[in-house]
């Protein structure tokens, strides 16, 4: 099982709950979306036995818009700092939400999301993408930064219709339990339990956590369309 998108250091004792999801099989990519939460991750996936504890679980380091307005230079310097130590670690989530400061055109979530698509260009990484409002924007904003064609993108918890999609054909890009699965081709769907502090209580057992994301990833996933990974 392969949960494409969550973030494990805002769990309960997040070291135990990933011991207990490698038992069940259970992977998935882990998101650290915030300053705070970058140096947690580093740490905590250090921690697993195996590299990084693959193939279990994948990393992301990004700025998630709602830090936007408060993001200084030497953030940005940090996060490259932070995914050219972690090769195969995703850019994201960054993106554009209506919800916070900086939404407007010109805004901090803009220039924070450029020089995000920028780190990825550079270090060639795969974009993992948080958008609520006008994704016809963040399209524009790829184009005039140069990003190539084919380029891997995920879309986390995917809102858009299908002029969203069909801008997104131009790349290899993936959708997060899309809100209408009707204007995404099935094989582009992707799952994931987005789970973070609001999952559950902060002292819910381990072994517990890991059967309520099971269970999460599960009733997205609707079976048999359910994406398996990792065996």
């Amino acid at each position: 099982m392969f949960d494409h998108h969550f973030h494990l250091v805002q769990l309960p004792t997040p070291l135990e709950v990933a011991k207990e999801l490698i038992k069940v099989g259970y992977g998935g990519e882990i998101c650290a979306c915030e300053l705070a939460e970058w140096s947690k991750q580093k740490e905590l996936c250090n921690k697993i036995e195996g590299h990084a504890g693959k193939p279990f679980f994948e990393q992301a380091y990004g700025l998630h818009p709602m830090f936007a307005s408060t993001a200084q230079e030497r953030d940005f310097e940090l996060l490259r700092d932070f995914l050219k130590s972690t090769p195969d670690a995703a850019v994201g989530e960054c993106g554009l939400d209506r919800r916070f400061k900086g939404y407007e055109v010109g805004g901090a979530q803009e220039l924070a999301l450029r020089k995000q698509v920028k780190l990825a260009i550079e270090l060639e990484r795969r974009i993992t993408f948080h958008i609520v409002g006008d994704h016809r924007r963040v399209f524009k904003i790829l184009k005039e930064e140069g990003l190539p064609s084919n380029w891997p993108l995920y879309f986390h918890r995917f809102s858009g219709d299908g002029e969203a999609v069909a801008l997104a054909r131009e790349y290899e890009a993936n959708f997060g339990n899309p809100r209408k699965r009707e204007c995404v081709p099935q094989d582009r769907i992707r799952y994931e339990t987005d789970a973070d502090a609001s999952f559950c209580d902060s002292d819910t057992p381990p072994q517990k956590v890991a059967e309520l994301l099971v269970e999460k990833l599960l009733q997205h996933a609707q079976a048999p369309h359910f994406c398996k990974k990792y065996g």
